[in-house]
């Protein structure tokens, strides 16, 4: 569960750490193993990636959702992306 609010480029996303935190501590209680990160830079980011993906060896299931409040359109419609 990857919580970044702190870019470089556009104005801090106040809700994402806080987000991240609330949908983590969900998941643990239903008995995933969660990799949490907050704030993570491109290397941290691929170093959860890594882990996740080594757990996913040998796993039944998985969940992988990417939610970016900054991934909008023009008409300012946001997604909500499950792979």
């Amino acid at each position: 569960m990857i919580g970044n609010g702190g870019y470089r480029s556009v104005p801090e996303l106040r809700n994402s750490r806080n987000d991240a935190d609330d949908i983590s501590e969900q998941l643990k209680r239903l008995g995933f193993a969660v990799i949490d990160g907050r704030d993570l830079d491109r290397s941290a980011m691929q170093a959860a990636l890594s882990r996740f993906a080594q757990r996913l060896r040998g796993s039944e299931r998985a969940w992988c959702t990417i939610r970016d409040t900054g991934c909008r359109s023009t008409v300012r419609t946001s997604w909500f992306l499950s792979i």
